[in-house]
């Protein structure tokens, strides 16, 4: 008995909790945007656009993404990406839904790279404050003539309200044909309290129908290179299936609860490279033992 109450409270706390953070959410993406002095003009004019739009193209380009022939290497003709990108794990063959992913070594050169001033800034801009890694960076692939199945990614959804910001890097261009995302701009600053954000419910597909009709849908296309991110928790996006694609993708949190890592991890020693290590993948060697919590502090970050 005493189990089943505590369940129930336990289960009521997470209900309200969630609803608490969607108000305060709410009001955050909301506030009149300020240009920050330690960005850069192009960065600023980013943030701006990713403040209003919920999505923005990044004014990057890696060098290193000339080095790569992502075909080759899925195709087996080509066996690494030397030192550019580092798969952790033999990847697997494509599932039903023609996809193949892989987690991606922290040392890929790729990754320090990506990781300017700039763009740590940007993050910390958008949410406000300090943020955390939610998963692995990942190489995900959709082959056409392996989907048996489209996935529930079709359809709009949002990434559970929470101000997810994703990153994704064309390793090929990516053309209207092309599997690629649909995202309804402004839609980020919507209310969801008290609302359902489960996909296939009739009150969502309802509101769903409603940004279509009155906002801008913005197709995520582009060249080999270009790099674009976006508030998937809060912004309204979907996958379209179409021919190959390929790309790098990653993602960040605003609290701690939401990055999925053991819940011992500050605690642990002695960690091995496998299991935890990418976690801190920006972290200066001499700090990344001592921290007490997982985030992200300008102070602790060795810049490319």
């Amino acid at each position: 008995m005493f189990y089943f109450i505590k369940k129930k409270i336990i289960n009521l706390y997470i209900k309200i909790r969630i609803q608490i953070n969607r108000f305060i959410n709410f009001y955050l993406i909301n506030l009149k945007f300020k240009n920050d002095e330690n960005l850069s003009i192009e960065f600023n004019k980013c943030l701006q656009e990713l403040k209003i739009n919920g999505i923005t193209k990044l004014p990057i380009k890696l060098d290193s993404i000339d080095q790569l022939n992502i075909k080759e290497f899925v195709e087996g003709k080509q066996m690494s990406f030397k030192d550019v990108i580092k798969i952790k794990n033999p990847y697997s063959k494509p599932d039903k839904f023609g996809k193949i992913s892989a987690s991606i070594d922290v040392n890929s050169s790729i990754i320090s790279e990506l990781f300017t001033k700039d763009l740590f800034r940007l993050i910390k801009n958008y949410y406000g404050k300090t943020f955390w890694v939610r998963n692995a960076p990942t190489l995900l692939v959709d082959l056409k003539k392996y989907r048996l199945e489209e996935k529930s990614q079709k359809l709009f959804h949002i990434d559970f309200a929470e101000r997810q910001l994703s990153i994704m890097i064309f390793l090929a261009d990516v053309e209207k044909n092309s599997t690629h995302m649909e995202y309804i701009k402004k839609s980020q600053k919507n209310s969801w309290i008290f609302k359902s954000v489960v996909r296939e419910n009739y009150n969502f597909k309802k509101k769903v129908n409603e940004e279509m009709s009155k906002k801008e849908i913005f197709k995520m296309v582009g060249k080999k290179g270009d790099i674009y991110i976006f508030d998937a928790g809060n912004g309204l996006h979907r996958a379209i299936y179409g021919d190959d694609r390929y790309l790098l993708h990653f993602n960040f949190a605003q609290m701690r609860s939401y990055a999925e890592f053991d819940t011992n991890f500050e605690k642990k020693k002695n960690l091995d490279n496998e299991s935890f290590y990418h976690w801190n993948f920006i972290y200066n060697e001499d700090v990344k033992n001592k921290l007490k919590l997982n985030s992200f502090e300008e102070k602790n970050i060795k810049w490319s």
